[in-house]
């Protein structure tokens, strides 16, 4: 059995905050089995603050829900950007 060893140094955290982007505009997406989509930066226009997102680990709910934001509020910090939706 081969062993292996990651070596880095440690350090305190001060928060527990995972950021990026949950979709990017104007980008074609990997072949999705035939086709391919682009998201229009206006798909999103008056959708979050209607909608109860989930940030689920390995996108199920089975696995834990890491944070949400119901109608635009909660532990789960969305916003749109010029990029995409950031998170």
């Amino acid at each position: 059995m081969k062993e292996i060893r990651n070596y880095g140094e440690i350090k305190p955290i001060e928060n527990r905050t995972v950021e990026g982007y949950a979709l990017i505009f104007n980008s074609e997406s990997n072949d999705l089995g035939g086709f391919t989509e682009v998201i229009d930066p206006s798909a999103l226009d008056g959708v979050l603050e209607r909608s109860d997102i989930f940030c689920l680990l390995n996108h199920s709910k089975d696995r834990g829900v890491l944070a949400r934001s119901k109608f635009g509020s909660g532990s789960l910090t969305l916003e749109v950007d010029k990029v995409g939706l950031r998170y």
